[in-house]
């Protein structure tokens, strides 16, 4: 659940949350089916972890392609608490991209 606007600093905050939470949406087995979300999981987990890292880069490449600001320092600092993926399967990133890549389109596309 995305909490209220008055919550959040400022816009960029709010949108980049709106978006990242976007891209969890996206990932039900009736939508995009992501094996990320719909695989049961704990939080913490590597494929808790793998979910995360998509809807964060999803976020960004939505919040560049509307013209949104972002906050790099926020990503950064959101992203590297589940960089133990990367460091595990050096590939992943690759992975994380493509389907980010995904999420980005169907946000932005949803009958496409």
């Amino acid at each position: 659940m995305l909490p209220f606007r008055s919550r959040f600093r400022d816009a960029t905050g709010y949108y980049e949350t709106a978006l990242h939470e976007l891209g969890h949406w996206t990932g039900h087995r009736d939508r995009l089916n992501r094996y990320t979300l719909v695989t049961a999981s704990n939080f913490g987990s590597r494929t808790y972890a793998r979910e995360e890292l998509r809807a964060e880069i999803a976020s960004l490449m939505t919040s560049a392609h509307l013209g949104l600001g972002h906050d790099p320092k926020r990503c950064a600092a959101y992203v590297k608490s589940w960089i133990k993926v990367l460091e595990d399967k050096h590939s992943e990133i690759y992975r994380a991209s493509s389907d980010a890549q995904s999420i980005s389109d169907y946000i932005l596309d949803p009958g496409h």
